[in-house]
Protein backbone atom coordinates (compact mmCIF):
# COMPACT_ATOMS: atom_id res chain seq x y z
CA UNK A 1 0.00 0.00 0.00
CA UNK A 2 1.10 3.81 -0.92
CA UNK A 3 0.33 4.79 2.85
CA UNK A 4 2.17 2.01 4.35
CA UNK A 5 5.73 3.14 2.33
CA UNK A 6 4.95 6.67 2.96
CA UNK A 7 4.39 5.53 6.54
CA UNK A 8 7.96 3.83 6.64
CA UNK A 9 9.86 6.96 6.02
CA UNK A 10 8.28 8.27 8.99
CA UNK A 11 9.18 5.48 11.58
CA UNK A 12 5.36 4.26 12.06
CA UNK A 13 3.60 1.65 10.96
CA UNK A 14 -0.07 0.46 10.45
CA UNK A 15 -1.88 -2.49 12.10
CA UNK A 16 -3.38 -4.32 9.48
CA UNK A 17 -5.99 -5.89 12.46
CA UNK A 18 -7.01 -2.38 12.67
CA UNK A 19 -6.94 -0.80 9.59
CA UNK A 20 -9.50 -1.85 6.74
CA UNK A 21 -10.56 -0.08 3.63
CA UNK A 22 -14.55 0.10 3.23
CA UNK A 23 -16.80 2.14 1.36
CA UNK A 24 -19.12 4.46 3.56
CA UNK A 25 -22.27 4.26 1.10
CA UNK A 26 -22.45 0.89 -0.91
CA UNK A 27 -21.43 -2.71 0.65
CA UNK A 28 -18.28 -3.99 -0.89
CA UNK A 29 -16.88 -7.30 -1.60
CA UNK A 30 -13.01 -7.28 0.17
CA UNK A 31 -11.54 -10.70 -0.90
CA UNK A 32 -15.17 -12.78 -0.78
CA UNK A 33 -16.04 -11.33 2.47
CA UNK A 34 -18.42 -8.72 2.19
CA UNK A 35 -18.00 -5.47 3.83
CA UNK A 36 -20.73 -3.36 6.01
CA UNK A 37 -20.89 0.36 4.50
CA UNK A 38 -19.61 3.03 6.79
CA UNK A 39 -16.68 2.53 9.41
CA UNK A 40 -16.90 3.03 13.36
CA UNK A 41 -14.06 5.35 14.78
CA UNK A 42 -13.79 6.31 18.53
CA UNK A 43 -17.46 5.37 19.14
CA UNK A 44 -18.79 7.57 16.24
CA UNK A 45 -20.21 5.57 13.32
CA UNK A 46 -19.75 7.65 10.14
CA UNK A 47 -21.86 6.49 6.95
CA UNK A 48 -23.15 7.94 3.92
CA UNK A 49 -26.88 7.64 3.46
CA UNK A 50 -28.84 8.12 -0.68
CA UNK A 51 -30.42 10.84 -0.59
CA UNK A 52 -33.64 11.88 -2.61
CA UNK A 53 -33.26 15.23 -4.57
CA UNK A 54 -35.68 17.51 -1.82
CA UNK A 55 -32.75 16.47 0.62
CA UNK A 56 -30.01 16.79 -1.17
CA UNK A 57 -26.98 19.24 -1.03
CA UNK A 58 -25.54 21.10 -3.43
CA UNK A 59 -21.95 21.76 -4.55
CA UNK A 60 -20.78 24.71 -7.12
CA UNK A 61 -21.98 28.27 -7.85
CA UNK A 62 -24.01 29.02 -11.12
CA UNK A 63 -24.79 25.44 -12.23
CA UNK A 64 -24.72 23.53 -9.04
CA UNK A 65 -24.25 19.65 -8.74
CA UNK A 66 -26.92 17.85 -7.02
CA UNK A 67 -25.04 15.42 -4.17
CA UNK A 68 -26.58 12.08 -4.35
CA UNK A 69 -25.45 11.46 -0.76
CA UNK A 70 -25.04 12.84 2.81
CA UNK A 71 -22.75 11.73 5.04
CA UNK A 72 -23.87 11.42 8.78
CA UNK A 73 -22.15 10.93 12.01
CA UNK A 74 -24.11 9.35 14.43
CA UNK A 75 -22.87 6.80 17.91
CA UNK A 76 -22.23 3.46 16.69
CA UNK A 77 -23.85 0.34 18.26
CA UNK A 78 -21.30 -0.44 20.49
CA UNK A 79 -21.18 2.80 22.12
CA UNK A 80 -24.78 2.50 22.90
CA UNK A 81 -24.83 -0.99 23.83
CA UNK A 82 -21.92 0.04 26.47
CA UNK A 83 -23.91 3.24 27.95
CA UNK A 84 -26.75 0.95 28.41
CA UNK A 85 -24.88 -1.78 30.52
CA UNK A 86 -23.20 1.36 32.68
CA UNK A 87 -26.79 2.89 33.35
CA UNK A 88 -28.06 -0.79 34.03
CA UNK A 89 -25.36 -1.96 36.16
CA UNK A 90 -25.27 1.85 38.46
CA UNK A 91 -29.26 1.01 38.92
CA UNK A 92 -29.10 -2.82 39.71
CA UNK A 93 -26.26 -2.03 41.89
CA UNK A 94 -28.34 1.14 44.39
CA UNK A 95 -31.46 -1.01 44.00
CA UNK A 96 -32.18 -0.23 47.35
CA UNK A 97 -30.34 3.57 47.78
CA UNK A 98 -32.20 6.33 48.11
CA UNK A 99 -33.21 8.62 45.16
CA UNK A 100 -30.58 10.97 45.74
CA UNK A 101 -28.11 8.61 45.85
CA UNK A 102 -28.82 6.92 41.97
CA UNK A 103 -29.38 10.64 40.69
CA UNK A 104 -26.04 10.80 42.28
CA UNK A 105 -24.50 8.18 40.08
CA UNK A 106 -26.62 8.66 37.08
CA UNK A 107 -25.96 12.00 36.40
CA UNK A 108 -22.21 11.80 35.76
CA UNK A 109 -22.43 8.89 33.36
CA UNK A 110 -25.36 10.08 31.21
CA UNK A 111 -23.87 13.92 31.00
CA UNK A 112 -20.34 12.59 29.92
CA UNK A 113 -21.77 10.24 27.41
CA UNK A 114 -24.21 12.97 26.37
CA UNK A 115 -21.47 15.76 26.14
CA UNK A 116 -19.25 13.86 24.11
CA UNK A 117 -22.09 12.88 21.65
CA UNK A 118 -23.67 16.21 21.09
CA UNK A 119 -21.83 17.48 18.18
CA UNK A 120 -22.83 14.90 15.64
CA UNK A 121 -26.37 14.05 14.45
CA UNK A 122 -28.16 12.01 17.26
CA UNK A 123 -31.96 12.73 17.53
CA UNK A 124 -32.76 9.67 17.57
CA UNK A 125 -30.56 7.94 19.09
CA UNK A 126 -30.81 10.36 22.40
CA UNK A 127 -34.99 10.16 22.33
CA UNK A 128 -34.17 5.96 22.90
CA UNK A 129 -31.66 6.65 25.33
CA UNK A 130 -34.01 8.76 26.92
CA UNK A 131 -36.84 6.09 26.87
CA UNK A 132 -34.62 3.41 27.82
CA UNK A 133 -33.56 5.22 30.84
CA UNK A 134 -37.14 5.81 31.34
CA UNK A 135 -38.21 2.01 31.51
CA UNK A 136 -34.79 1.35 33.61
CA UNK A 137 -35.93 3.84 36.02
CA UNK A 138 -39.52 2.74 36.69
CA UNK A 139 -39.04 -0.36 37.13
CA UNK A 140 -36.49 0.77 39.73
CA UNK A 141 -39.32 2.60 41.57
CA UNK A 142 -42.03 -0.33 40.77
CA UNK A 143 -39.26 -2.35 42.30
CA UNK A 144 -38.93 0.05 45.51
CA UNK A 145 -43.14 0.42 46.08
CA UNK A 146 -44.24 -3.07 45.32
CA UNK A 147 -47.76 -2.86 43.47
CA UNK A 148 -46.90 0.69 41.29
CA UNK A 149 -50.11 3.09 41.45
CA UNK A 150 -49.54 6.61 40.19
CA UNK A 151 -49.81 8.21 43.63
CA UNK A 152 -46.58 5.98 44.67
CA UNK A 153 -45.09 6.69 41.16
CA UNK A 154 -45.44 10.50 41.83
CA UNK A 155 -43.21 10.37 45.05
CA UNK A 156 -40.72 9.29 43.04
CA UNK A 157 -41.47 11.21 39.39
CA UNK A 158 -42.90 14.66 40.32
CA UNK A 159 -42.94 17.80 37.83
CA UNK A 160 -40.14 20.72 38.20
Amino acid sequence: MLITQWLEKVGLTLKPEKTRICQTLNEIDIDGNKSKPGSDFLGFNIRSYPVGKHHAGKIGGKNPKILESKTIIKPSDKAIKAHHQAVKQVIKTHRTAPQAAVIGKLNPIIRGWCNYYCTVSNKKTFNSEDNHLWKLLRAWTVSRTRKANYQKLSKYFSQV
